[in-house]
């Protein structure tokens, strides 16, 4: 069976069982969506986000379903230039069900604008933005979507790029069941920027609660935050173990309870003397940079205890040329 409507056509090899009544269908199916996006937007059928507009979309593969359950299997999923591989279902319901297991050698997001705003010409922008605005507020965060979904996805991509980041060889296996969120792995290699592995285990009911475990190796500070970057030229080891509660960023940070260590070896420190020591601490806690003449780094070290949003170090040292500060407290 074919149906076709201008540069967009639908194929479908297989049998349909109970076409009157309660439907099911198994077969190929291959659909060219080249304006599908655009018809659907313009015919007024569903709201297709603008950006998504004039994307091309593709299918291809094994399909399964009935009227309550869709599933494929060793399929092909196109958006745009963008190209998933592998087996997909979703059992309708509250809550819904999906399970995925998708891998793609490439994928660019930088059609999207939350990608494309942290983009190399919008960086000023977004710069000026971080100081002006309050890091954490009391915004109560919304996690109730989490109810209307159980979800087991897996996903490894070769290339993935959002904004000014790239990740080689991103690895992610998550698991919602309940509003329970288990990160089993966030695995990414930042293209020459360090490696990163994030895990979690979150309760989504009314707010966020649980455990967060972070680690970072030869990571670049910049890939941390931005303004960190501009002090310390230098690849970073880290890491984290956090349990956080709350239902406001705000809540969240207050909530804060774990450890925290970073540790850099040899490389260049921008920004920091020990006459305005205290001055630079403040600026960076405000996102802020005050450049001075860069000094070379022999050793930085931060280890730290956090116990209700408030961190104690327990090891500090930074050591360079010109300077050598250490401590506790």
């Amino acid at each position: 069976m074919k149906l076709q409507m201008r540069e967009n056509s639908v194929t479908f090899n297989g049998e349909v069982r109970e076409p009157m009544g309660n439907t099911t269908l198994a077969g190929d199916l291959d659909l060219n969506g080249q304006s599908l996006l655009r018809i659907i937007s313009g015919l007024k059928l569903a709201v297709v986000p603008a950006e998504l507009v004039n994307q091309k979309v593709m299918l291809s593969g094994r399909v399964k379903a009935n009227q309550n359950e869709v599933e494929f299997k060793d399929s092909t999923f196109q958006l745009g230039q963008n190209k998933l591989m592998g087996d997909l279902s979703l059992a309708m319901g509250l809550p819904s069900n999906i399970r995925a297991n998708l891998r793609a050698d490439s994928m660019d997001l930088n059609w999207h604008p939350a990608c494309s705003a942290s983009k190399a010409g919008d960086k000023s922008k977004s710069a000026e933005k971080s100081k002006s605005a309050t890091p954490w507020n009391g915004n109560l965060i919304d996690t109730s979507a989490a109810a209307s979904v159980n979800a087991d996805v897996k996903l490894a991509l070769k290339r993935f790029v959002c904004g000014t980041h790239t990740f080689d060889e991103l690895d992610v296996d998550l698991s919602l069941q309940d509003q329970q969120l288990e990160l089993k792995q966030f695995k990414a290699d930042m293209s020459g920027k360090g490696a990163l592995n994030l895990t979690a285990n979150l309760n989504l009911k009314g707010g966020i609660s649980g455990n967060v475990k972070f680690g970072a190796d030869k990571i670049a500070p910049e890939v941390l935050n931005p303004v960190l970057g501009e002090y310390l030229q230098a690849p970073l080891t880290a890491s984290a173990d956090l349990k956080m509660s709350g239902n406001s960023s705000q809540a969240l940070v207050s909530s804060l309870n774990g450890k925290v260590a970073m540790r850099a070896d040899k490389g260049t420190l921008c920004g920091i003397s020990l006459k305005s020591f205290v001055e630079t601490l403040r600026n960076l806690a405000q996102g802020q940079f005050s450049a001075s003449a860069p000094q070379e780094l022999n050793d930085f070290k931060v280890n730290a205890d956090i116990e209700q949003g408030v961190a104690r170090l327990t090891d500090f040292l930074i050591d360079t040329t010109d300077m050598t500060v250490n401590g506790e407290g």
